[in-house]
């Protein structure tokens, strides 16, 4: 008897943890083919641009479907399904969010993508793929792991096609808990480098321009002070110009 209250007292923790609220359809059983999967949608930005998403079937996944991200008309270069769900279960937790992604045509990347935004306004963790873009038209592991501030208020996901003309596919979407948010020690100082420099003054010329004289609403809606942290780190360690225009072009995209 005692043994087995043992063992009752020992599984109580698990049992006691609820898992955390699930994604909305994310696999797209809800929802017809050729339209949008409930619960997910595209940003007015990108029904501007001429981009369409709508369910596909396809037997060789989970639940048998995916969503297609397709430019139908127009010269938008961004199209992007999305989602956001209460960050109330995630805060204080490190978390993971997979997907699959593959691409058809020329020209195109696909990224999946997770921002954290506060209870103040200020954005949390972000991470839009922009160093390991999909372009391969066979199915393509996306994989973003963040932290969850303590004071955040939604954790928005998603996937997006950028530039060129075809067509992507997205797989359904898990996202899940890893545990808590482990200590964050800071980097120690160092010295930049001249092409650092550089590339730290290109992107902050990009930074004034995006911030001050684009006319989307997500430029305007934008935390720029805590994109002018994440897009320097990501600017300064390009290797030459060339990488140094693309990786510019990938963070800036989502706001310009």
């Amino acid at each position: 008897m005692k043994l087995t209250l043992l063992g009752l007292a020992l599984s109580l923790p698990v049992l006691a943890q609820a898992p955390p609220p699930a994604l909305r359809n994310p696999a797209f059983l809800e929802g017809a083919p050729g339209e949008l999967p409930k619960g997910w949608f595209l940003p007015k930005a990108s029904v501007d641009a001429g981009f369409h998403a709508g369910i596909e079937e396809d037997l060789s996944l989970p639940g048998g479907r995916c969503v297609a991200i397709r430019r139908e008309k127009g010269s938008g270069a961004f199209g992007n399904l999305m989602q956001a769900v209460d960050a109330g279960p995630f805060r204080g937790k490190r978390i993971r969010l997979r997907t699959r992604m593959r691409v058809e045509g020329t020209g195109g990347v696909g990224q999946a993508w997770l921002r954290v935004d506060r209870e103040d306004g200020s954005m949390g963790f972000f991470d839009n793929m922009q160093d390991r873009v999909v372009t391969a038209s066979a199915w393509t592991d996306g994989t973003i792991v963040g932290d969850v501030a303590a004071n955040a208020k939604t954790v928005n996901i998603g996937a997006f096609f950028l530039g060129g003309r075809g067509v992507l596919r997205v797989a359904p979407f898990t996202l899940e808990i890893l545990g808590d948010t482990p200590a964050v020690h800071a980097q120690p100082a160092r010295a930049l480098t001249e092409r650092g420099l550089a590339n730290l003054a290109a992107f902050t010329r990009a930074l004034g321009y995006i911030r001050f004289f684009h006319p989307s609403d997500a430029a305007a809606s934008a935390n720029w002070n805590r994109l002018a942290i994440l897009g320097a780190r990501a600017a300064e360690g390009a290797t030459s110009a060339p990488d140094l225009a693309s990786r510019l072009q990938k963070f800036f995209v989502p706001w310009a």
